[in-house]
């Protein structure tokens, strides 16, 4: 059975919504899924083999900072936004030590983190994998948390019609 077919099992397993991507010939990509965990967020997690690297699966998760951090962030002085991506990216470095943590396009200017965790394919359990699946998910959590709580202590963060922030 091929890793791509034992990782969609092992998802399936565990109850997470998957779809299997369309990779365009260029990309250096043999395959790739998204695999979404289930709750009330909607947190995608992407798996995928690069071509050149067959011993090797990568799970790496996207998050783009929504409108209200980005206005609540650019109102901040230099050295506040500064030390604000510095504490997430702290936290998630604390959560996840050997994942690679890519944050652009600057500590000054906070857009997008990409976190992501590689296992070597010829080992991975789906005990592993499910284990990343849930760091991944809780980066994403932490990231959030962290700018809401950040931008909130300033008075930045806007509620949305009185109710309570949220994610």
């Amino acid at each position: 059975m091929s890793m791509r077919d034992r990782v969609l099992i092992w998802l399936a397993e565990e109850g997470l919504e998957t779809r299997v991507e369309s990779v365009p010939a260029e990309i250096p990509i043999d395959w790739a899924l998204s695999a979404f965990l289930p709750g009330p967020l909607r947190i995608g997690v992407t798996i995928q083999q690069p071509k050149d690297r067959k011993d090797l699966i990568m799970l790496s998760m996207g998050i783009m900072l929504g409108p209200e951090h980005r206005e609540g962030l650019a109102k901040l002085a230099f050295g506040e936004k500064v030390s604000i991506a510095n504490e997430i990216l702290k936290s998630l470095i604390l959560l996840c030590p050997d994942c690679s943590i890519v944050v652009q396009p600057s500590l000054e200017d906070l857009q997008y983190i990409s976190v992501s965790r590689v296992h070597y394919a010829n080992s991975v359990t789906k005990e592993e994998l499910m284990y990343s699946v849930r760091v991944l998910g809780n980066a994403f959590v932490l990231v959030v948390s962290e700018l809401n709580s950040a931008l909130a202590v300033r008075g930045l963060l806007r509620k949305s019609g009185g109710e309570d922030i949220s994610m």
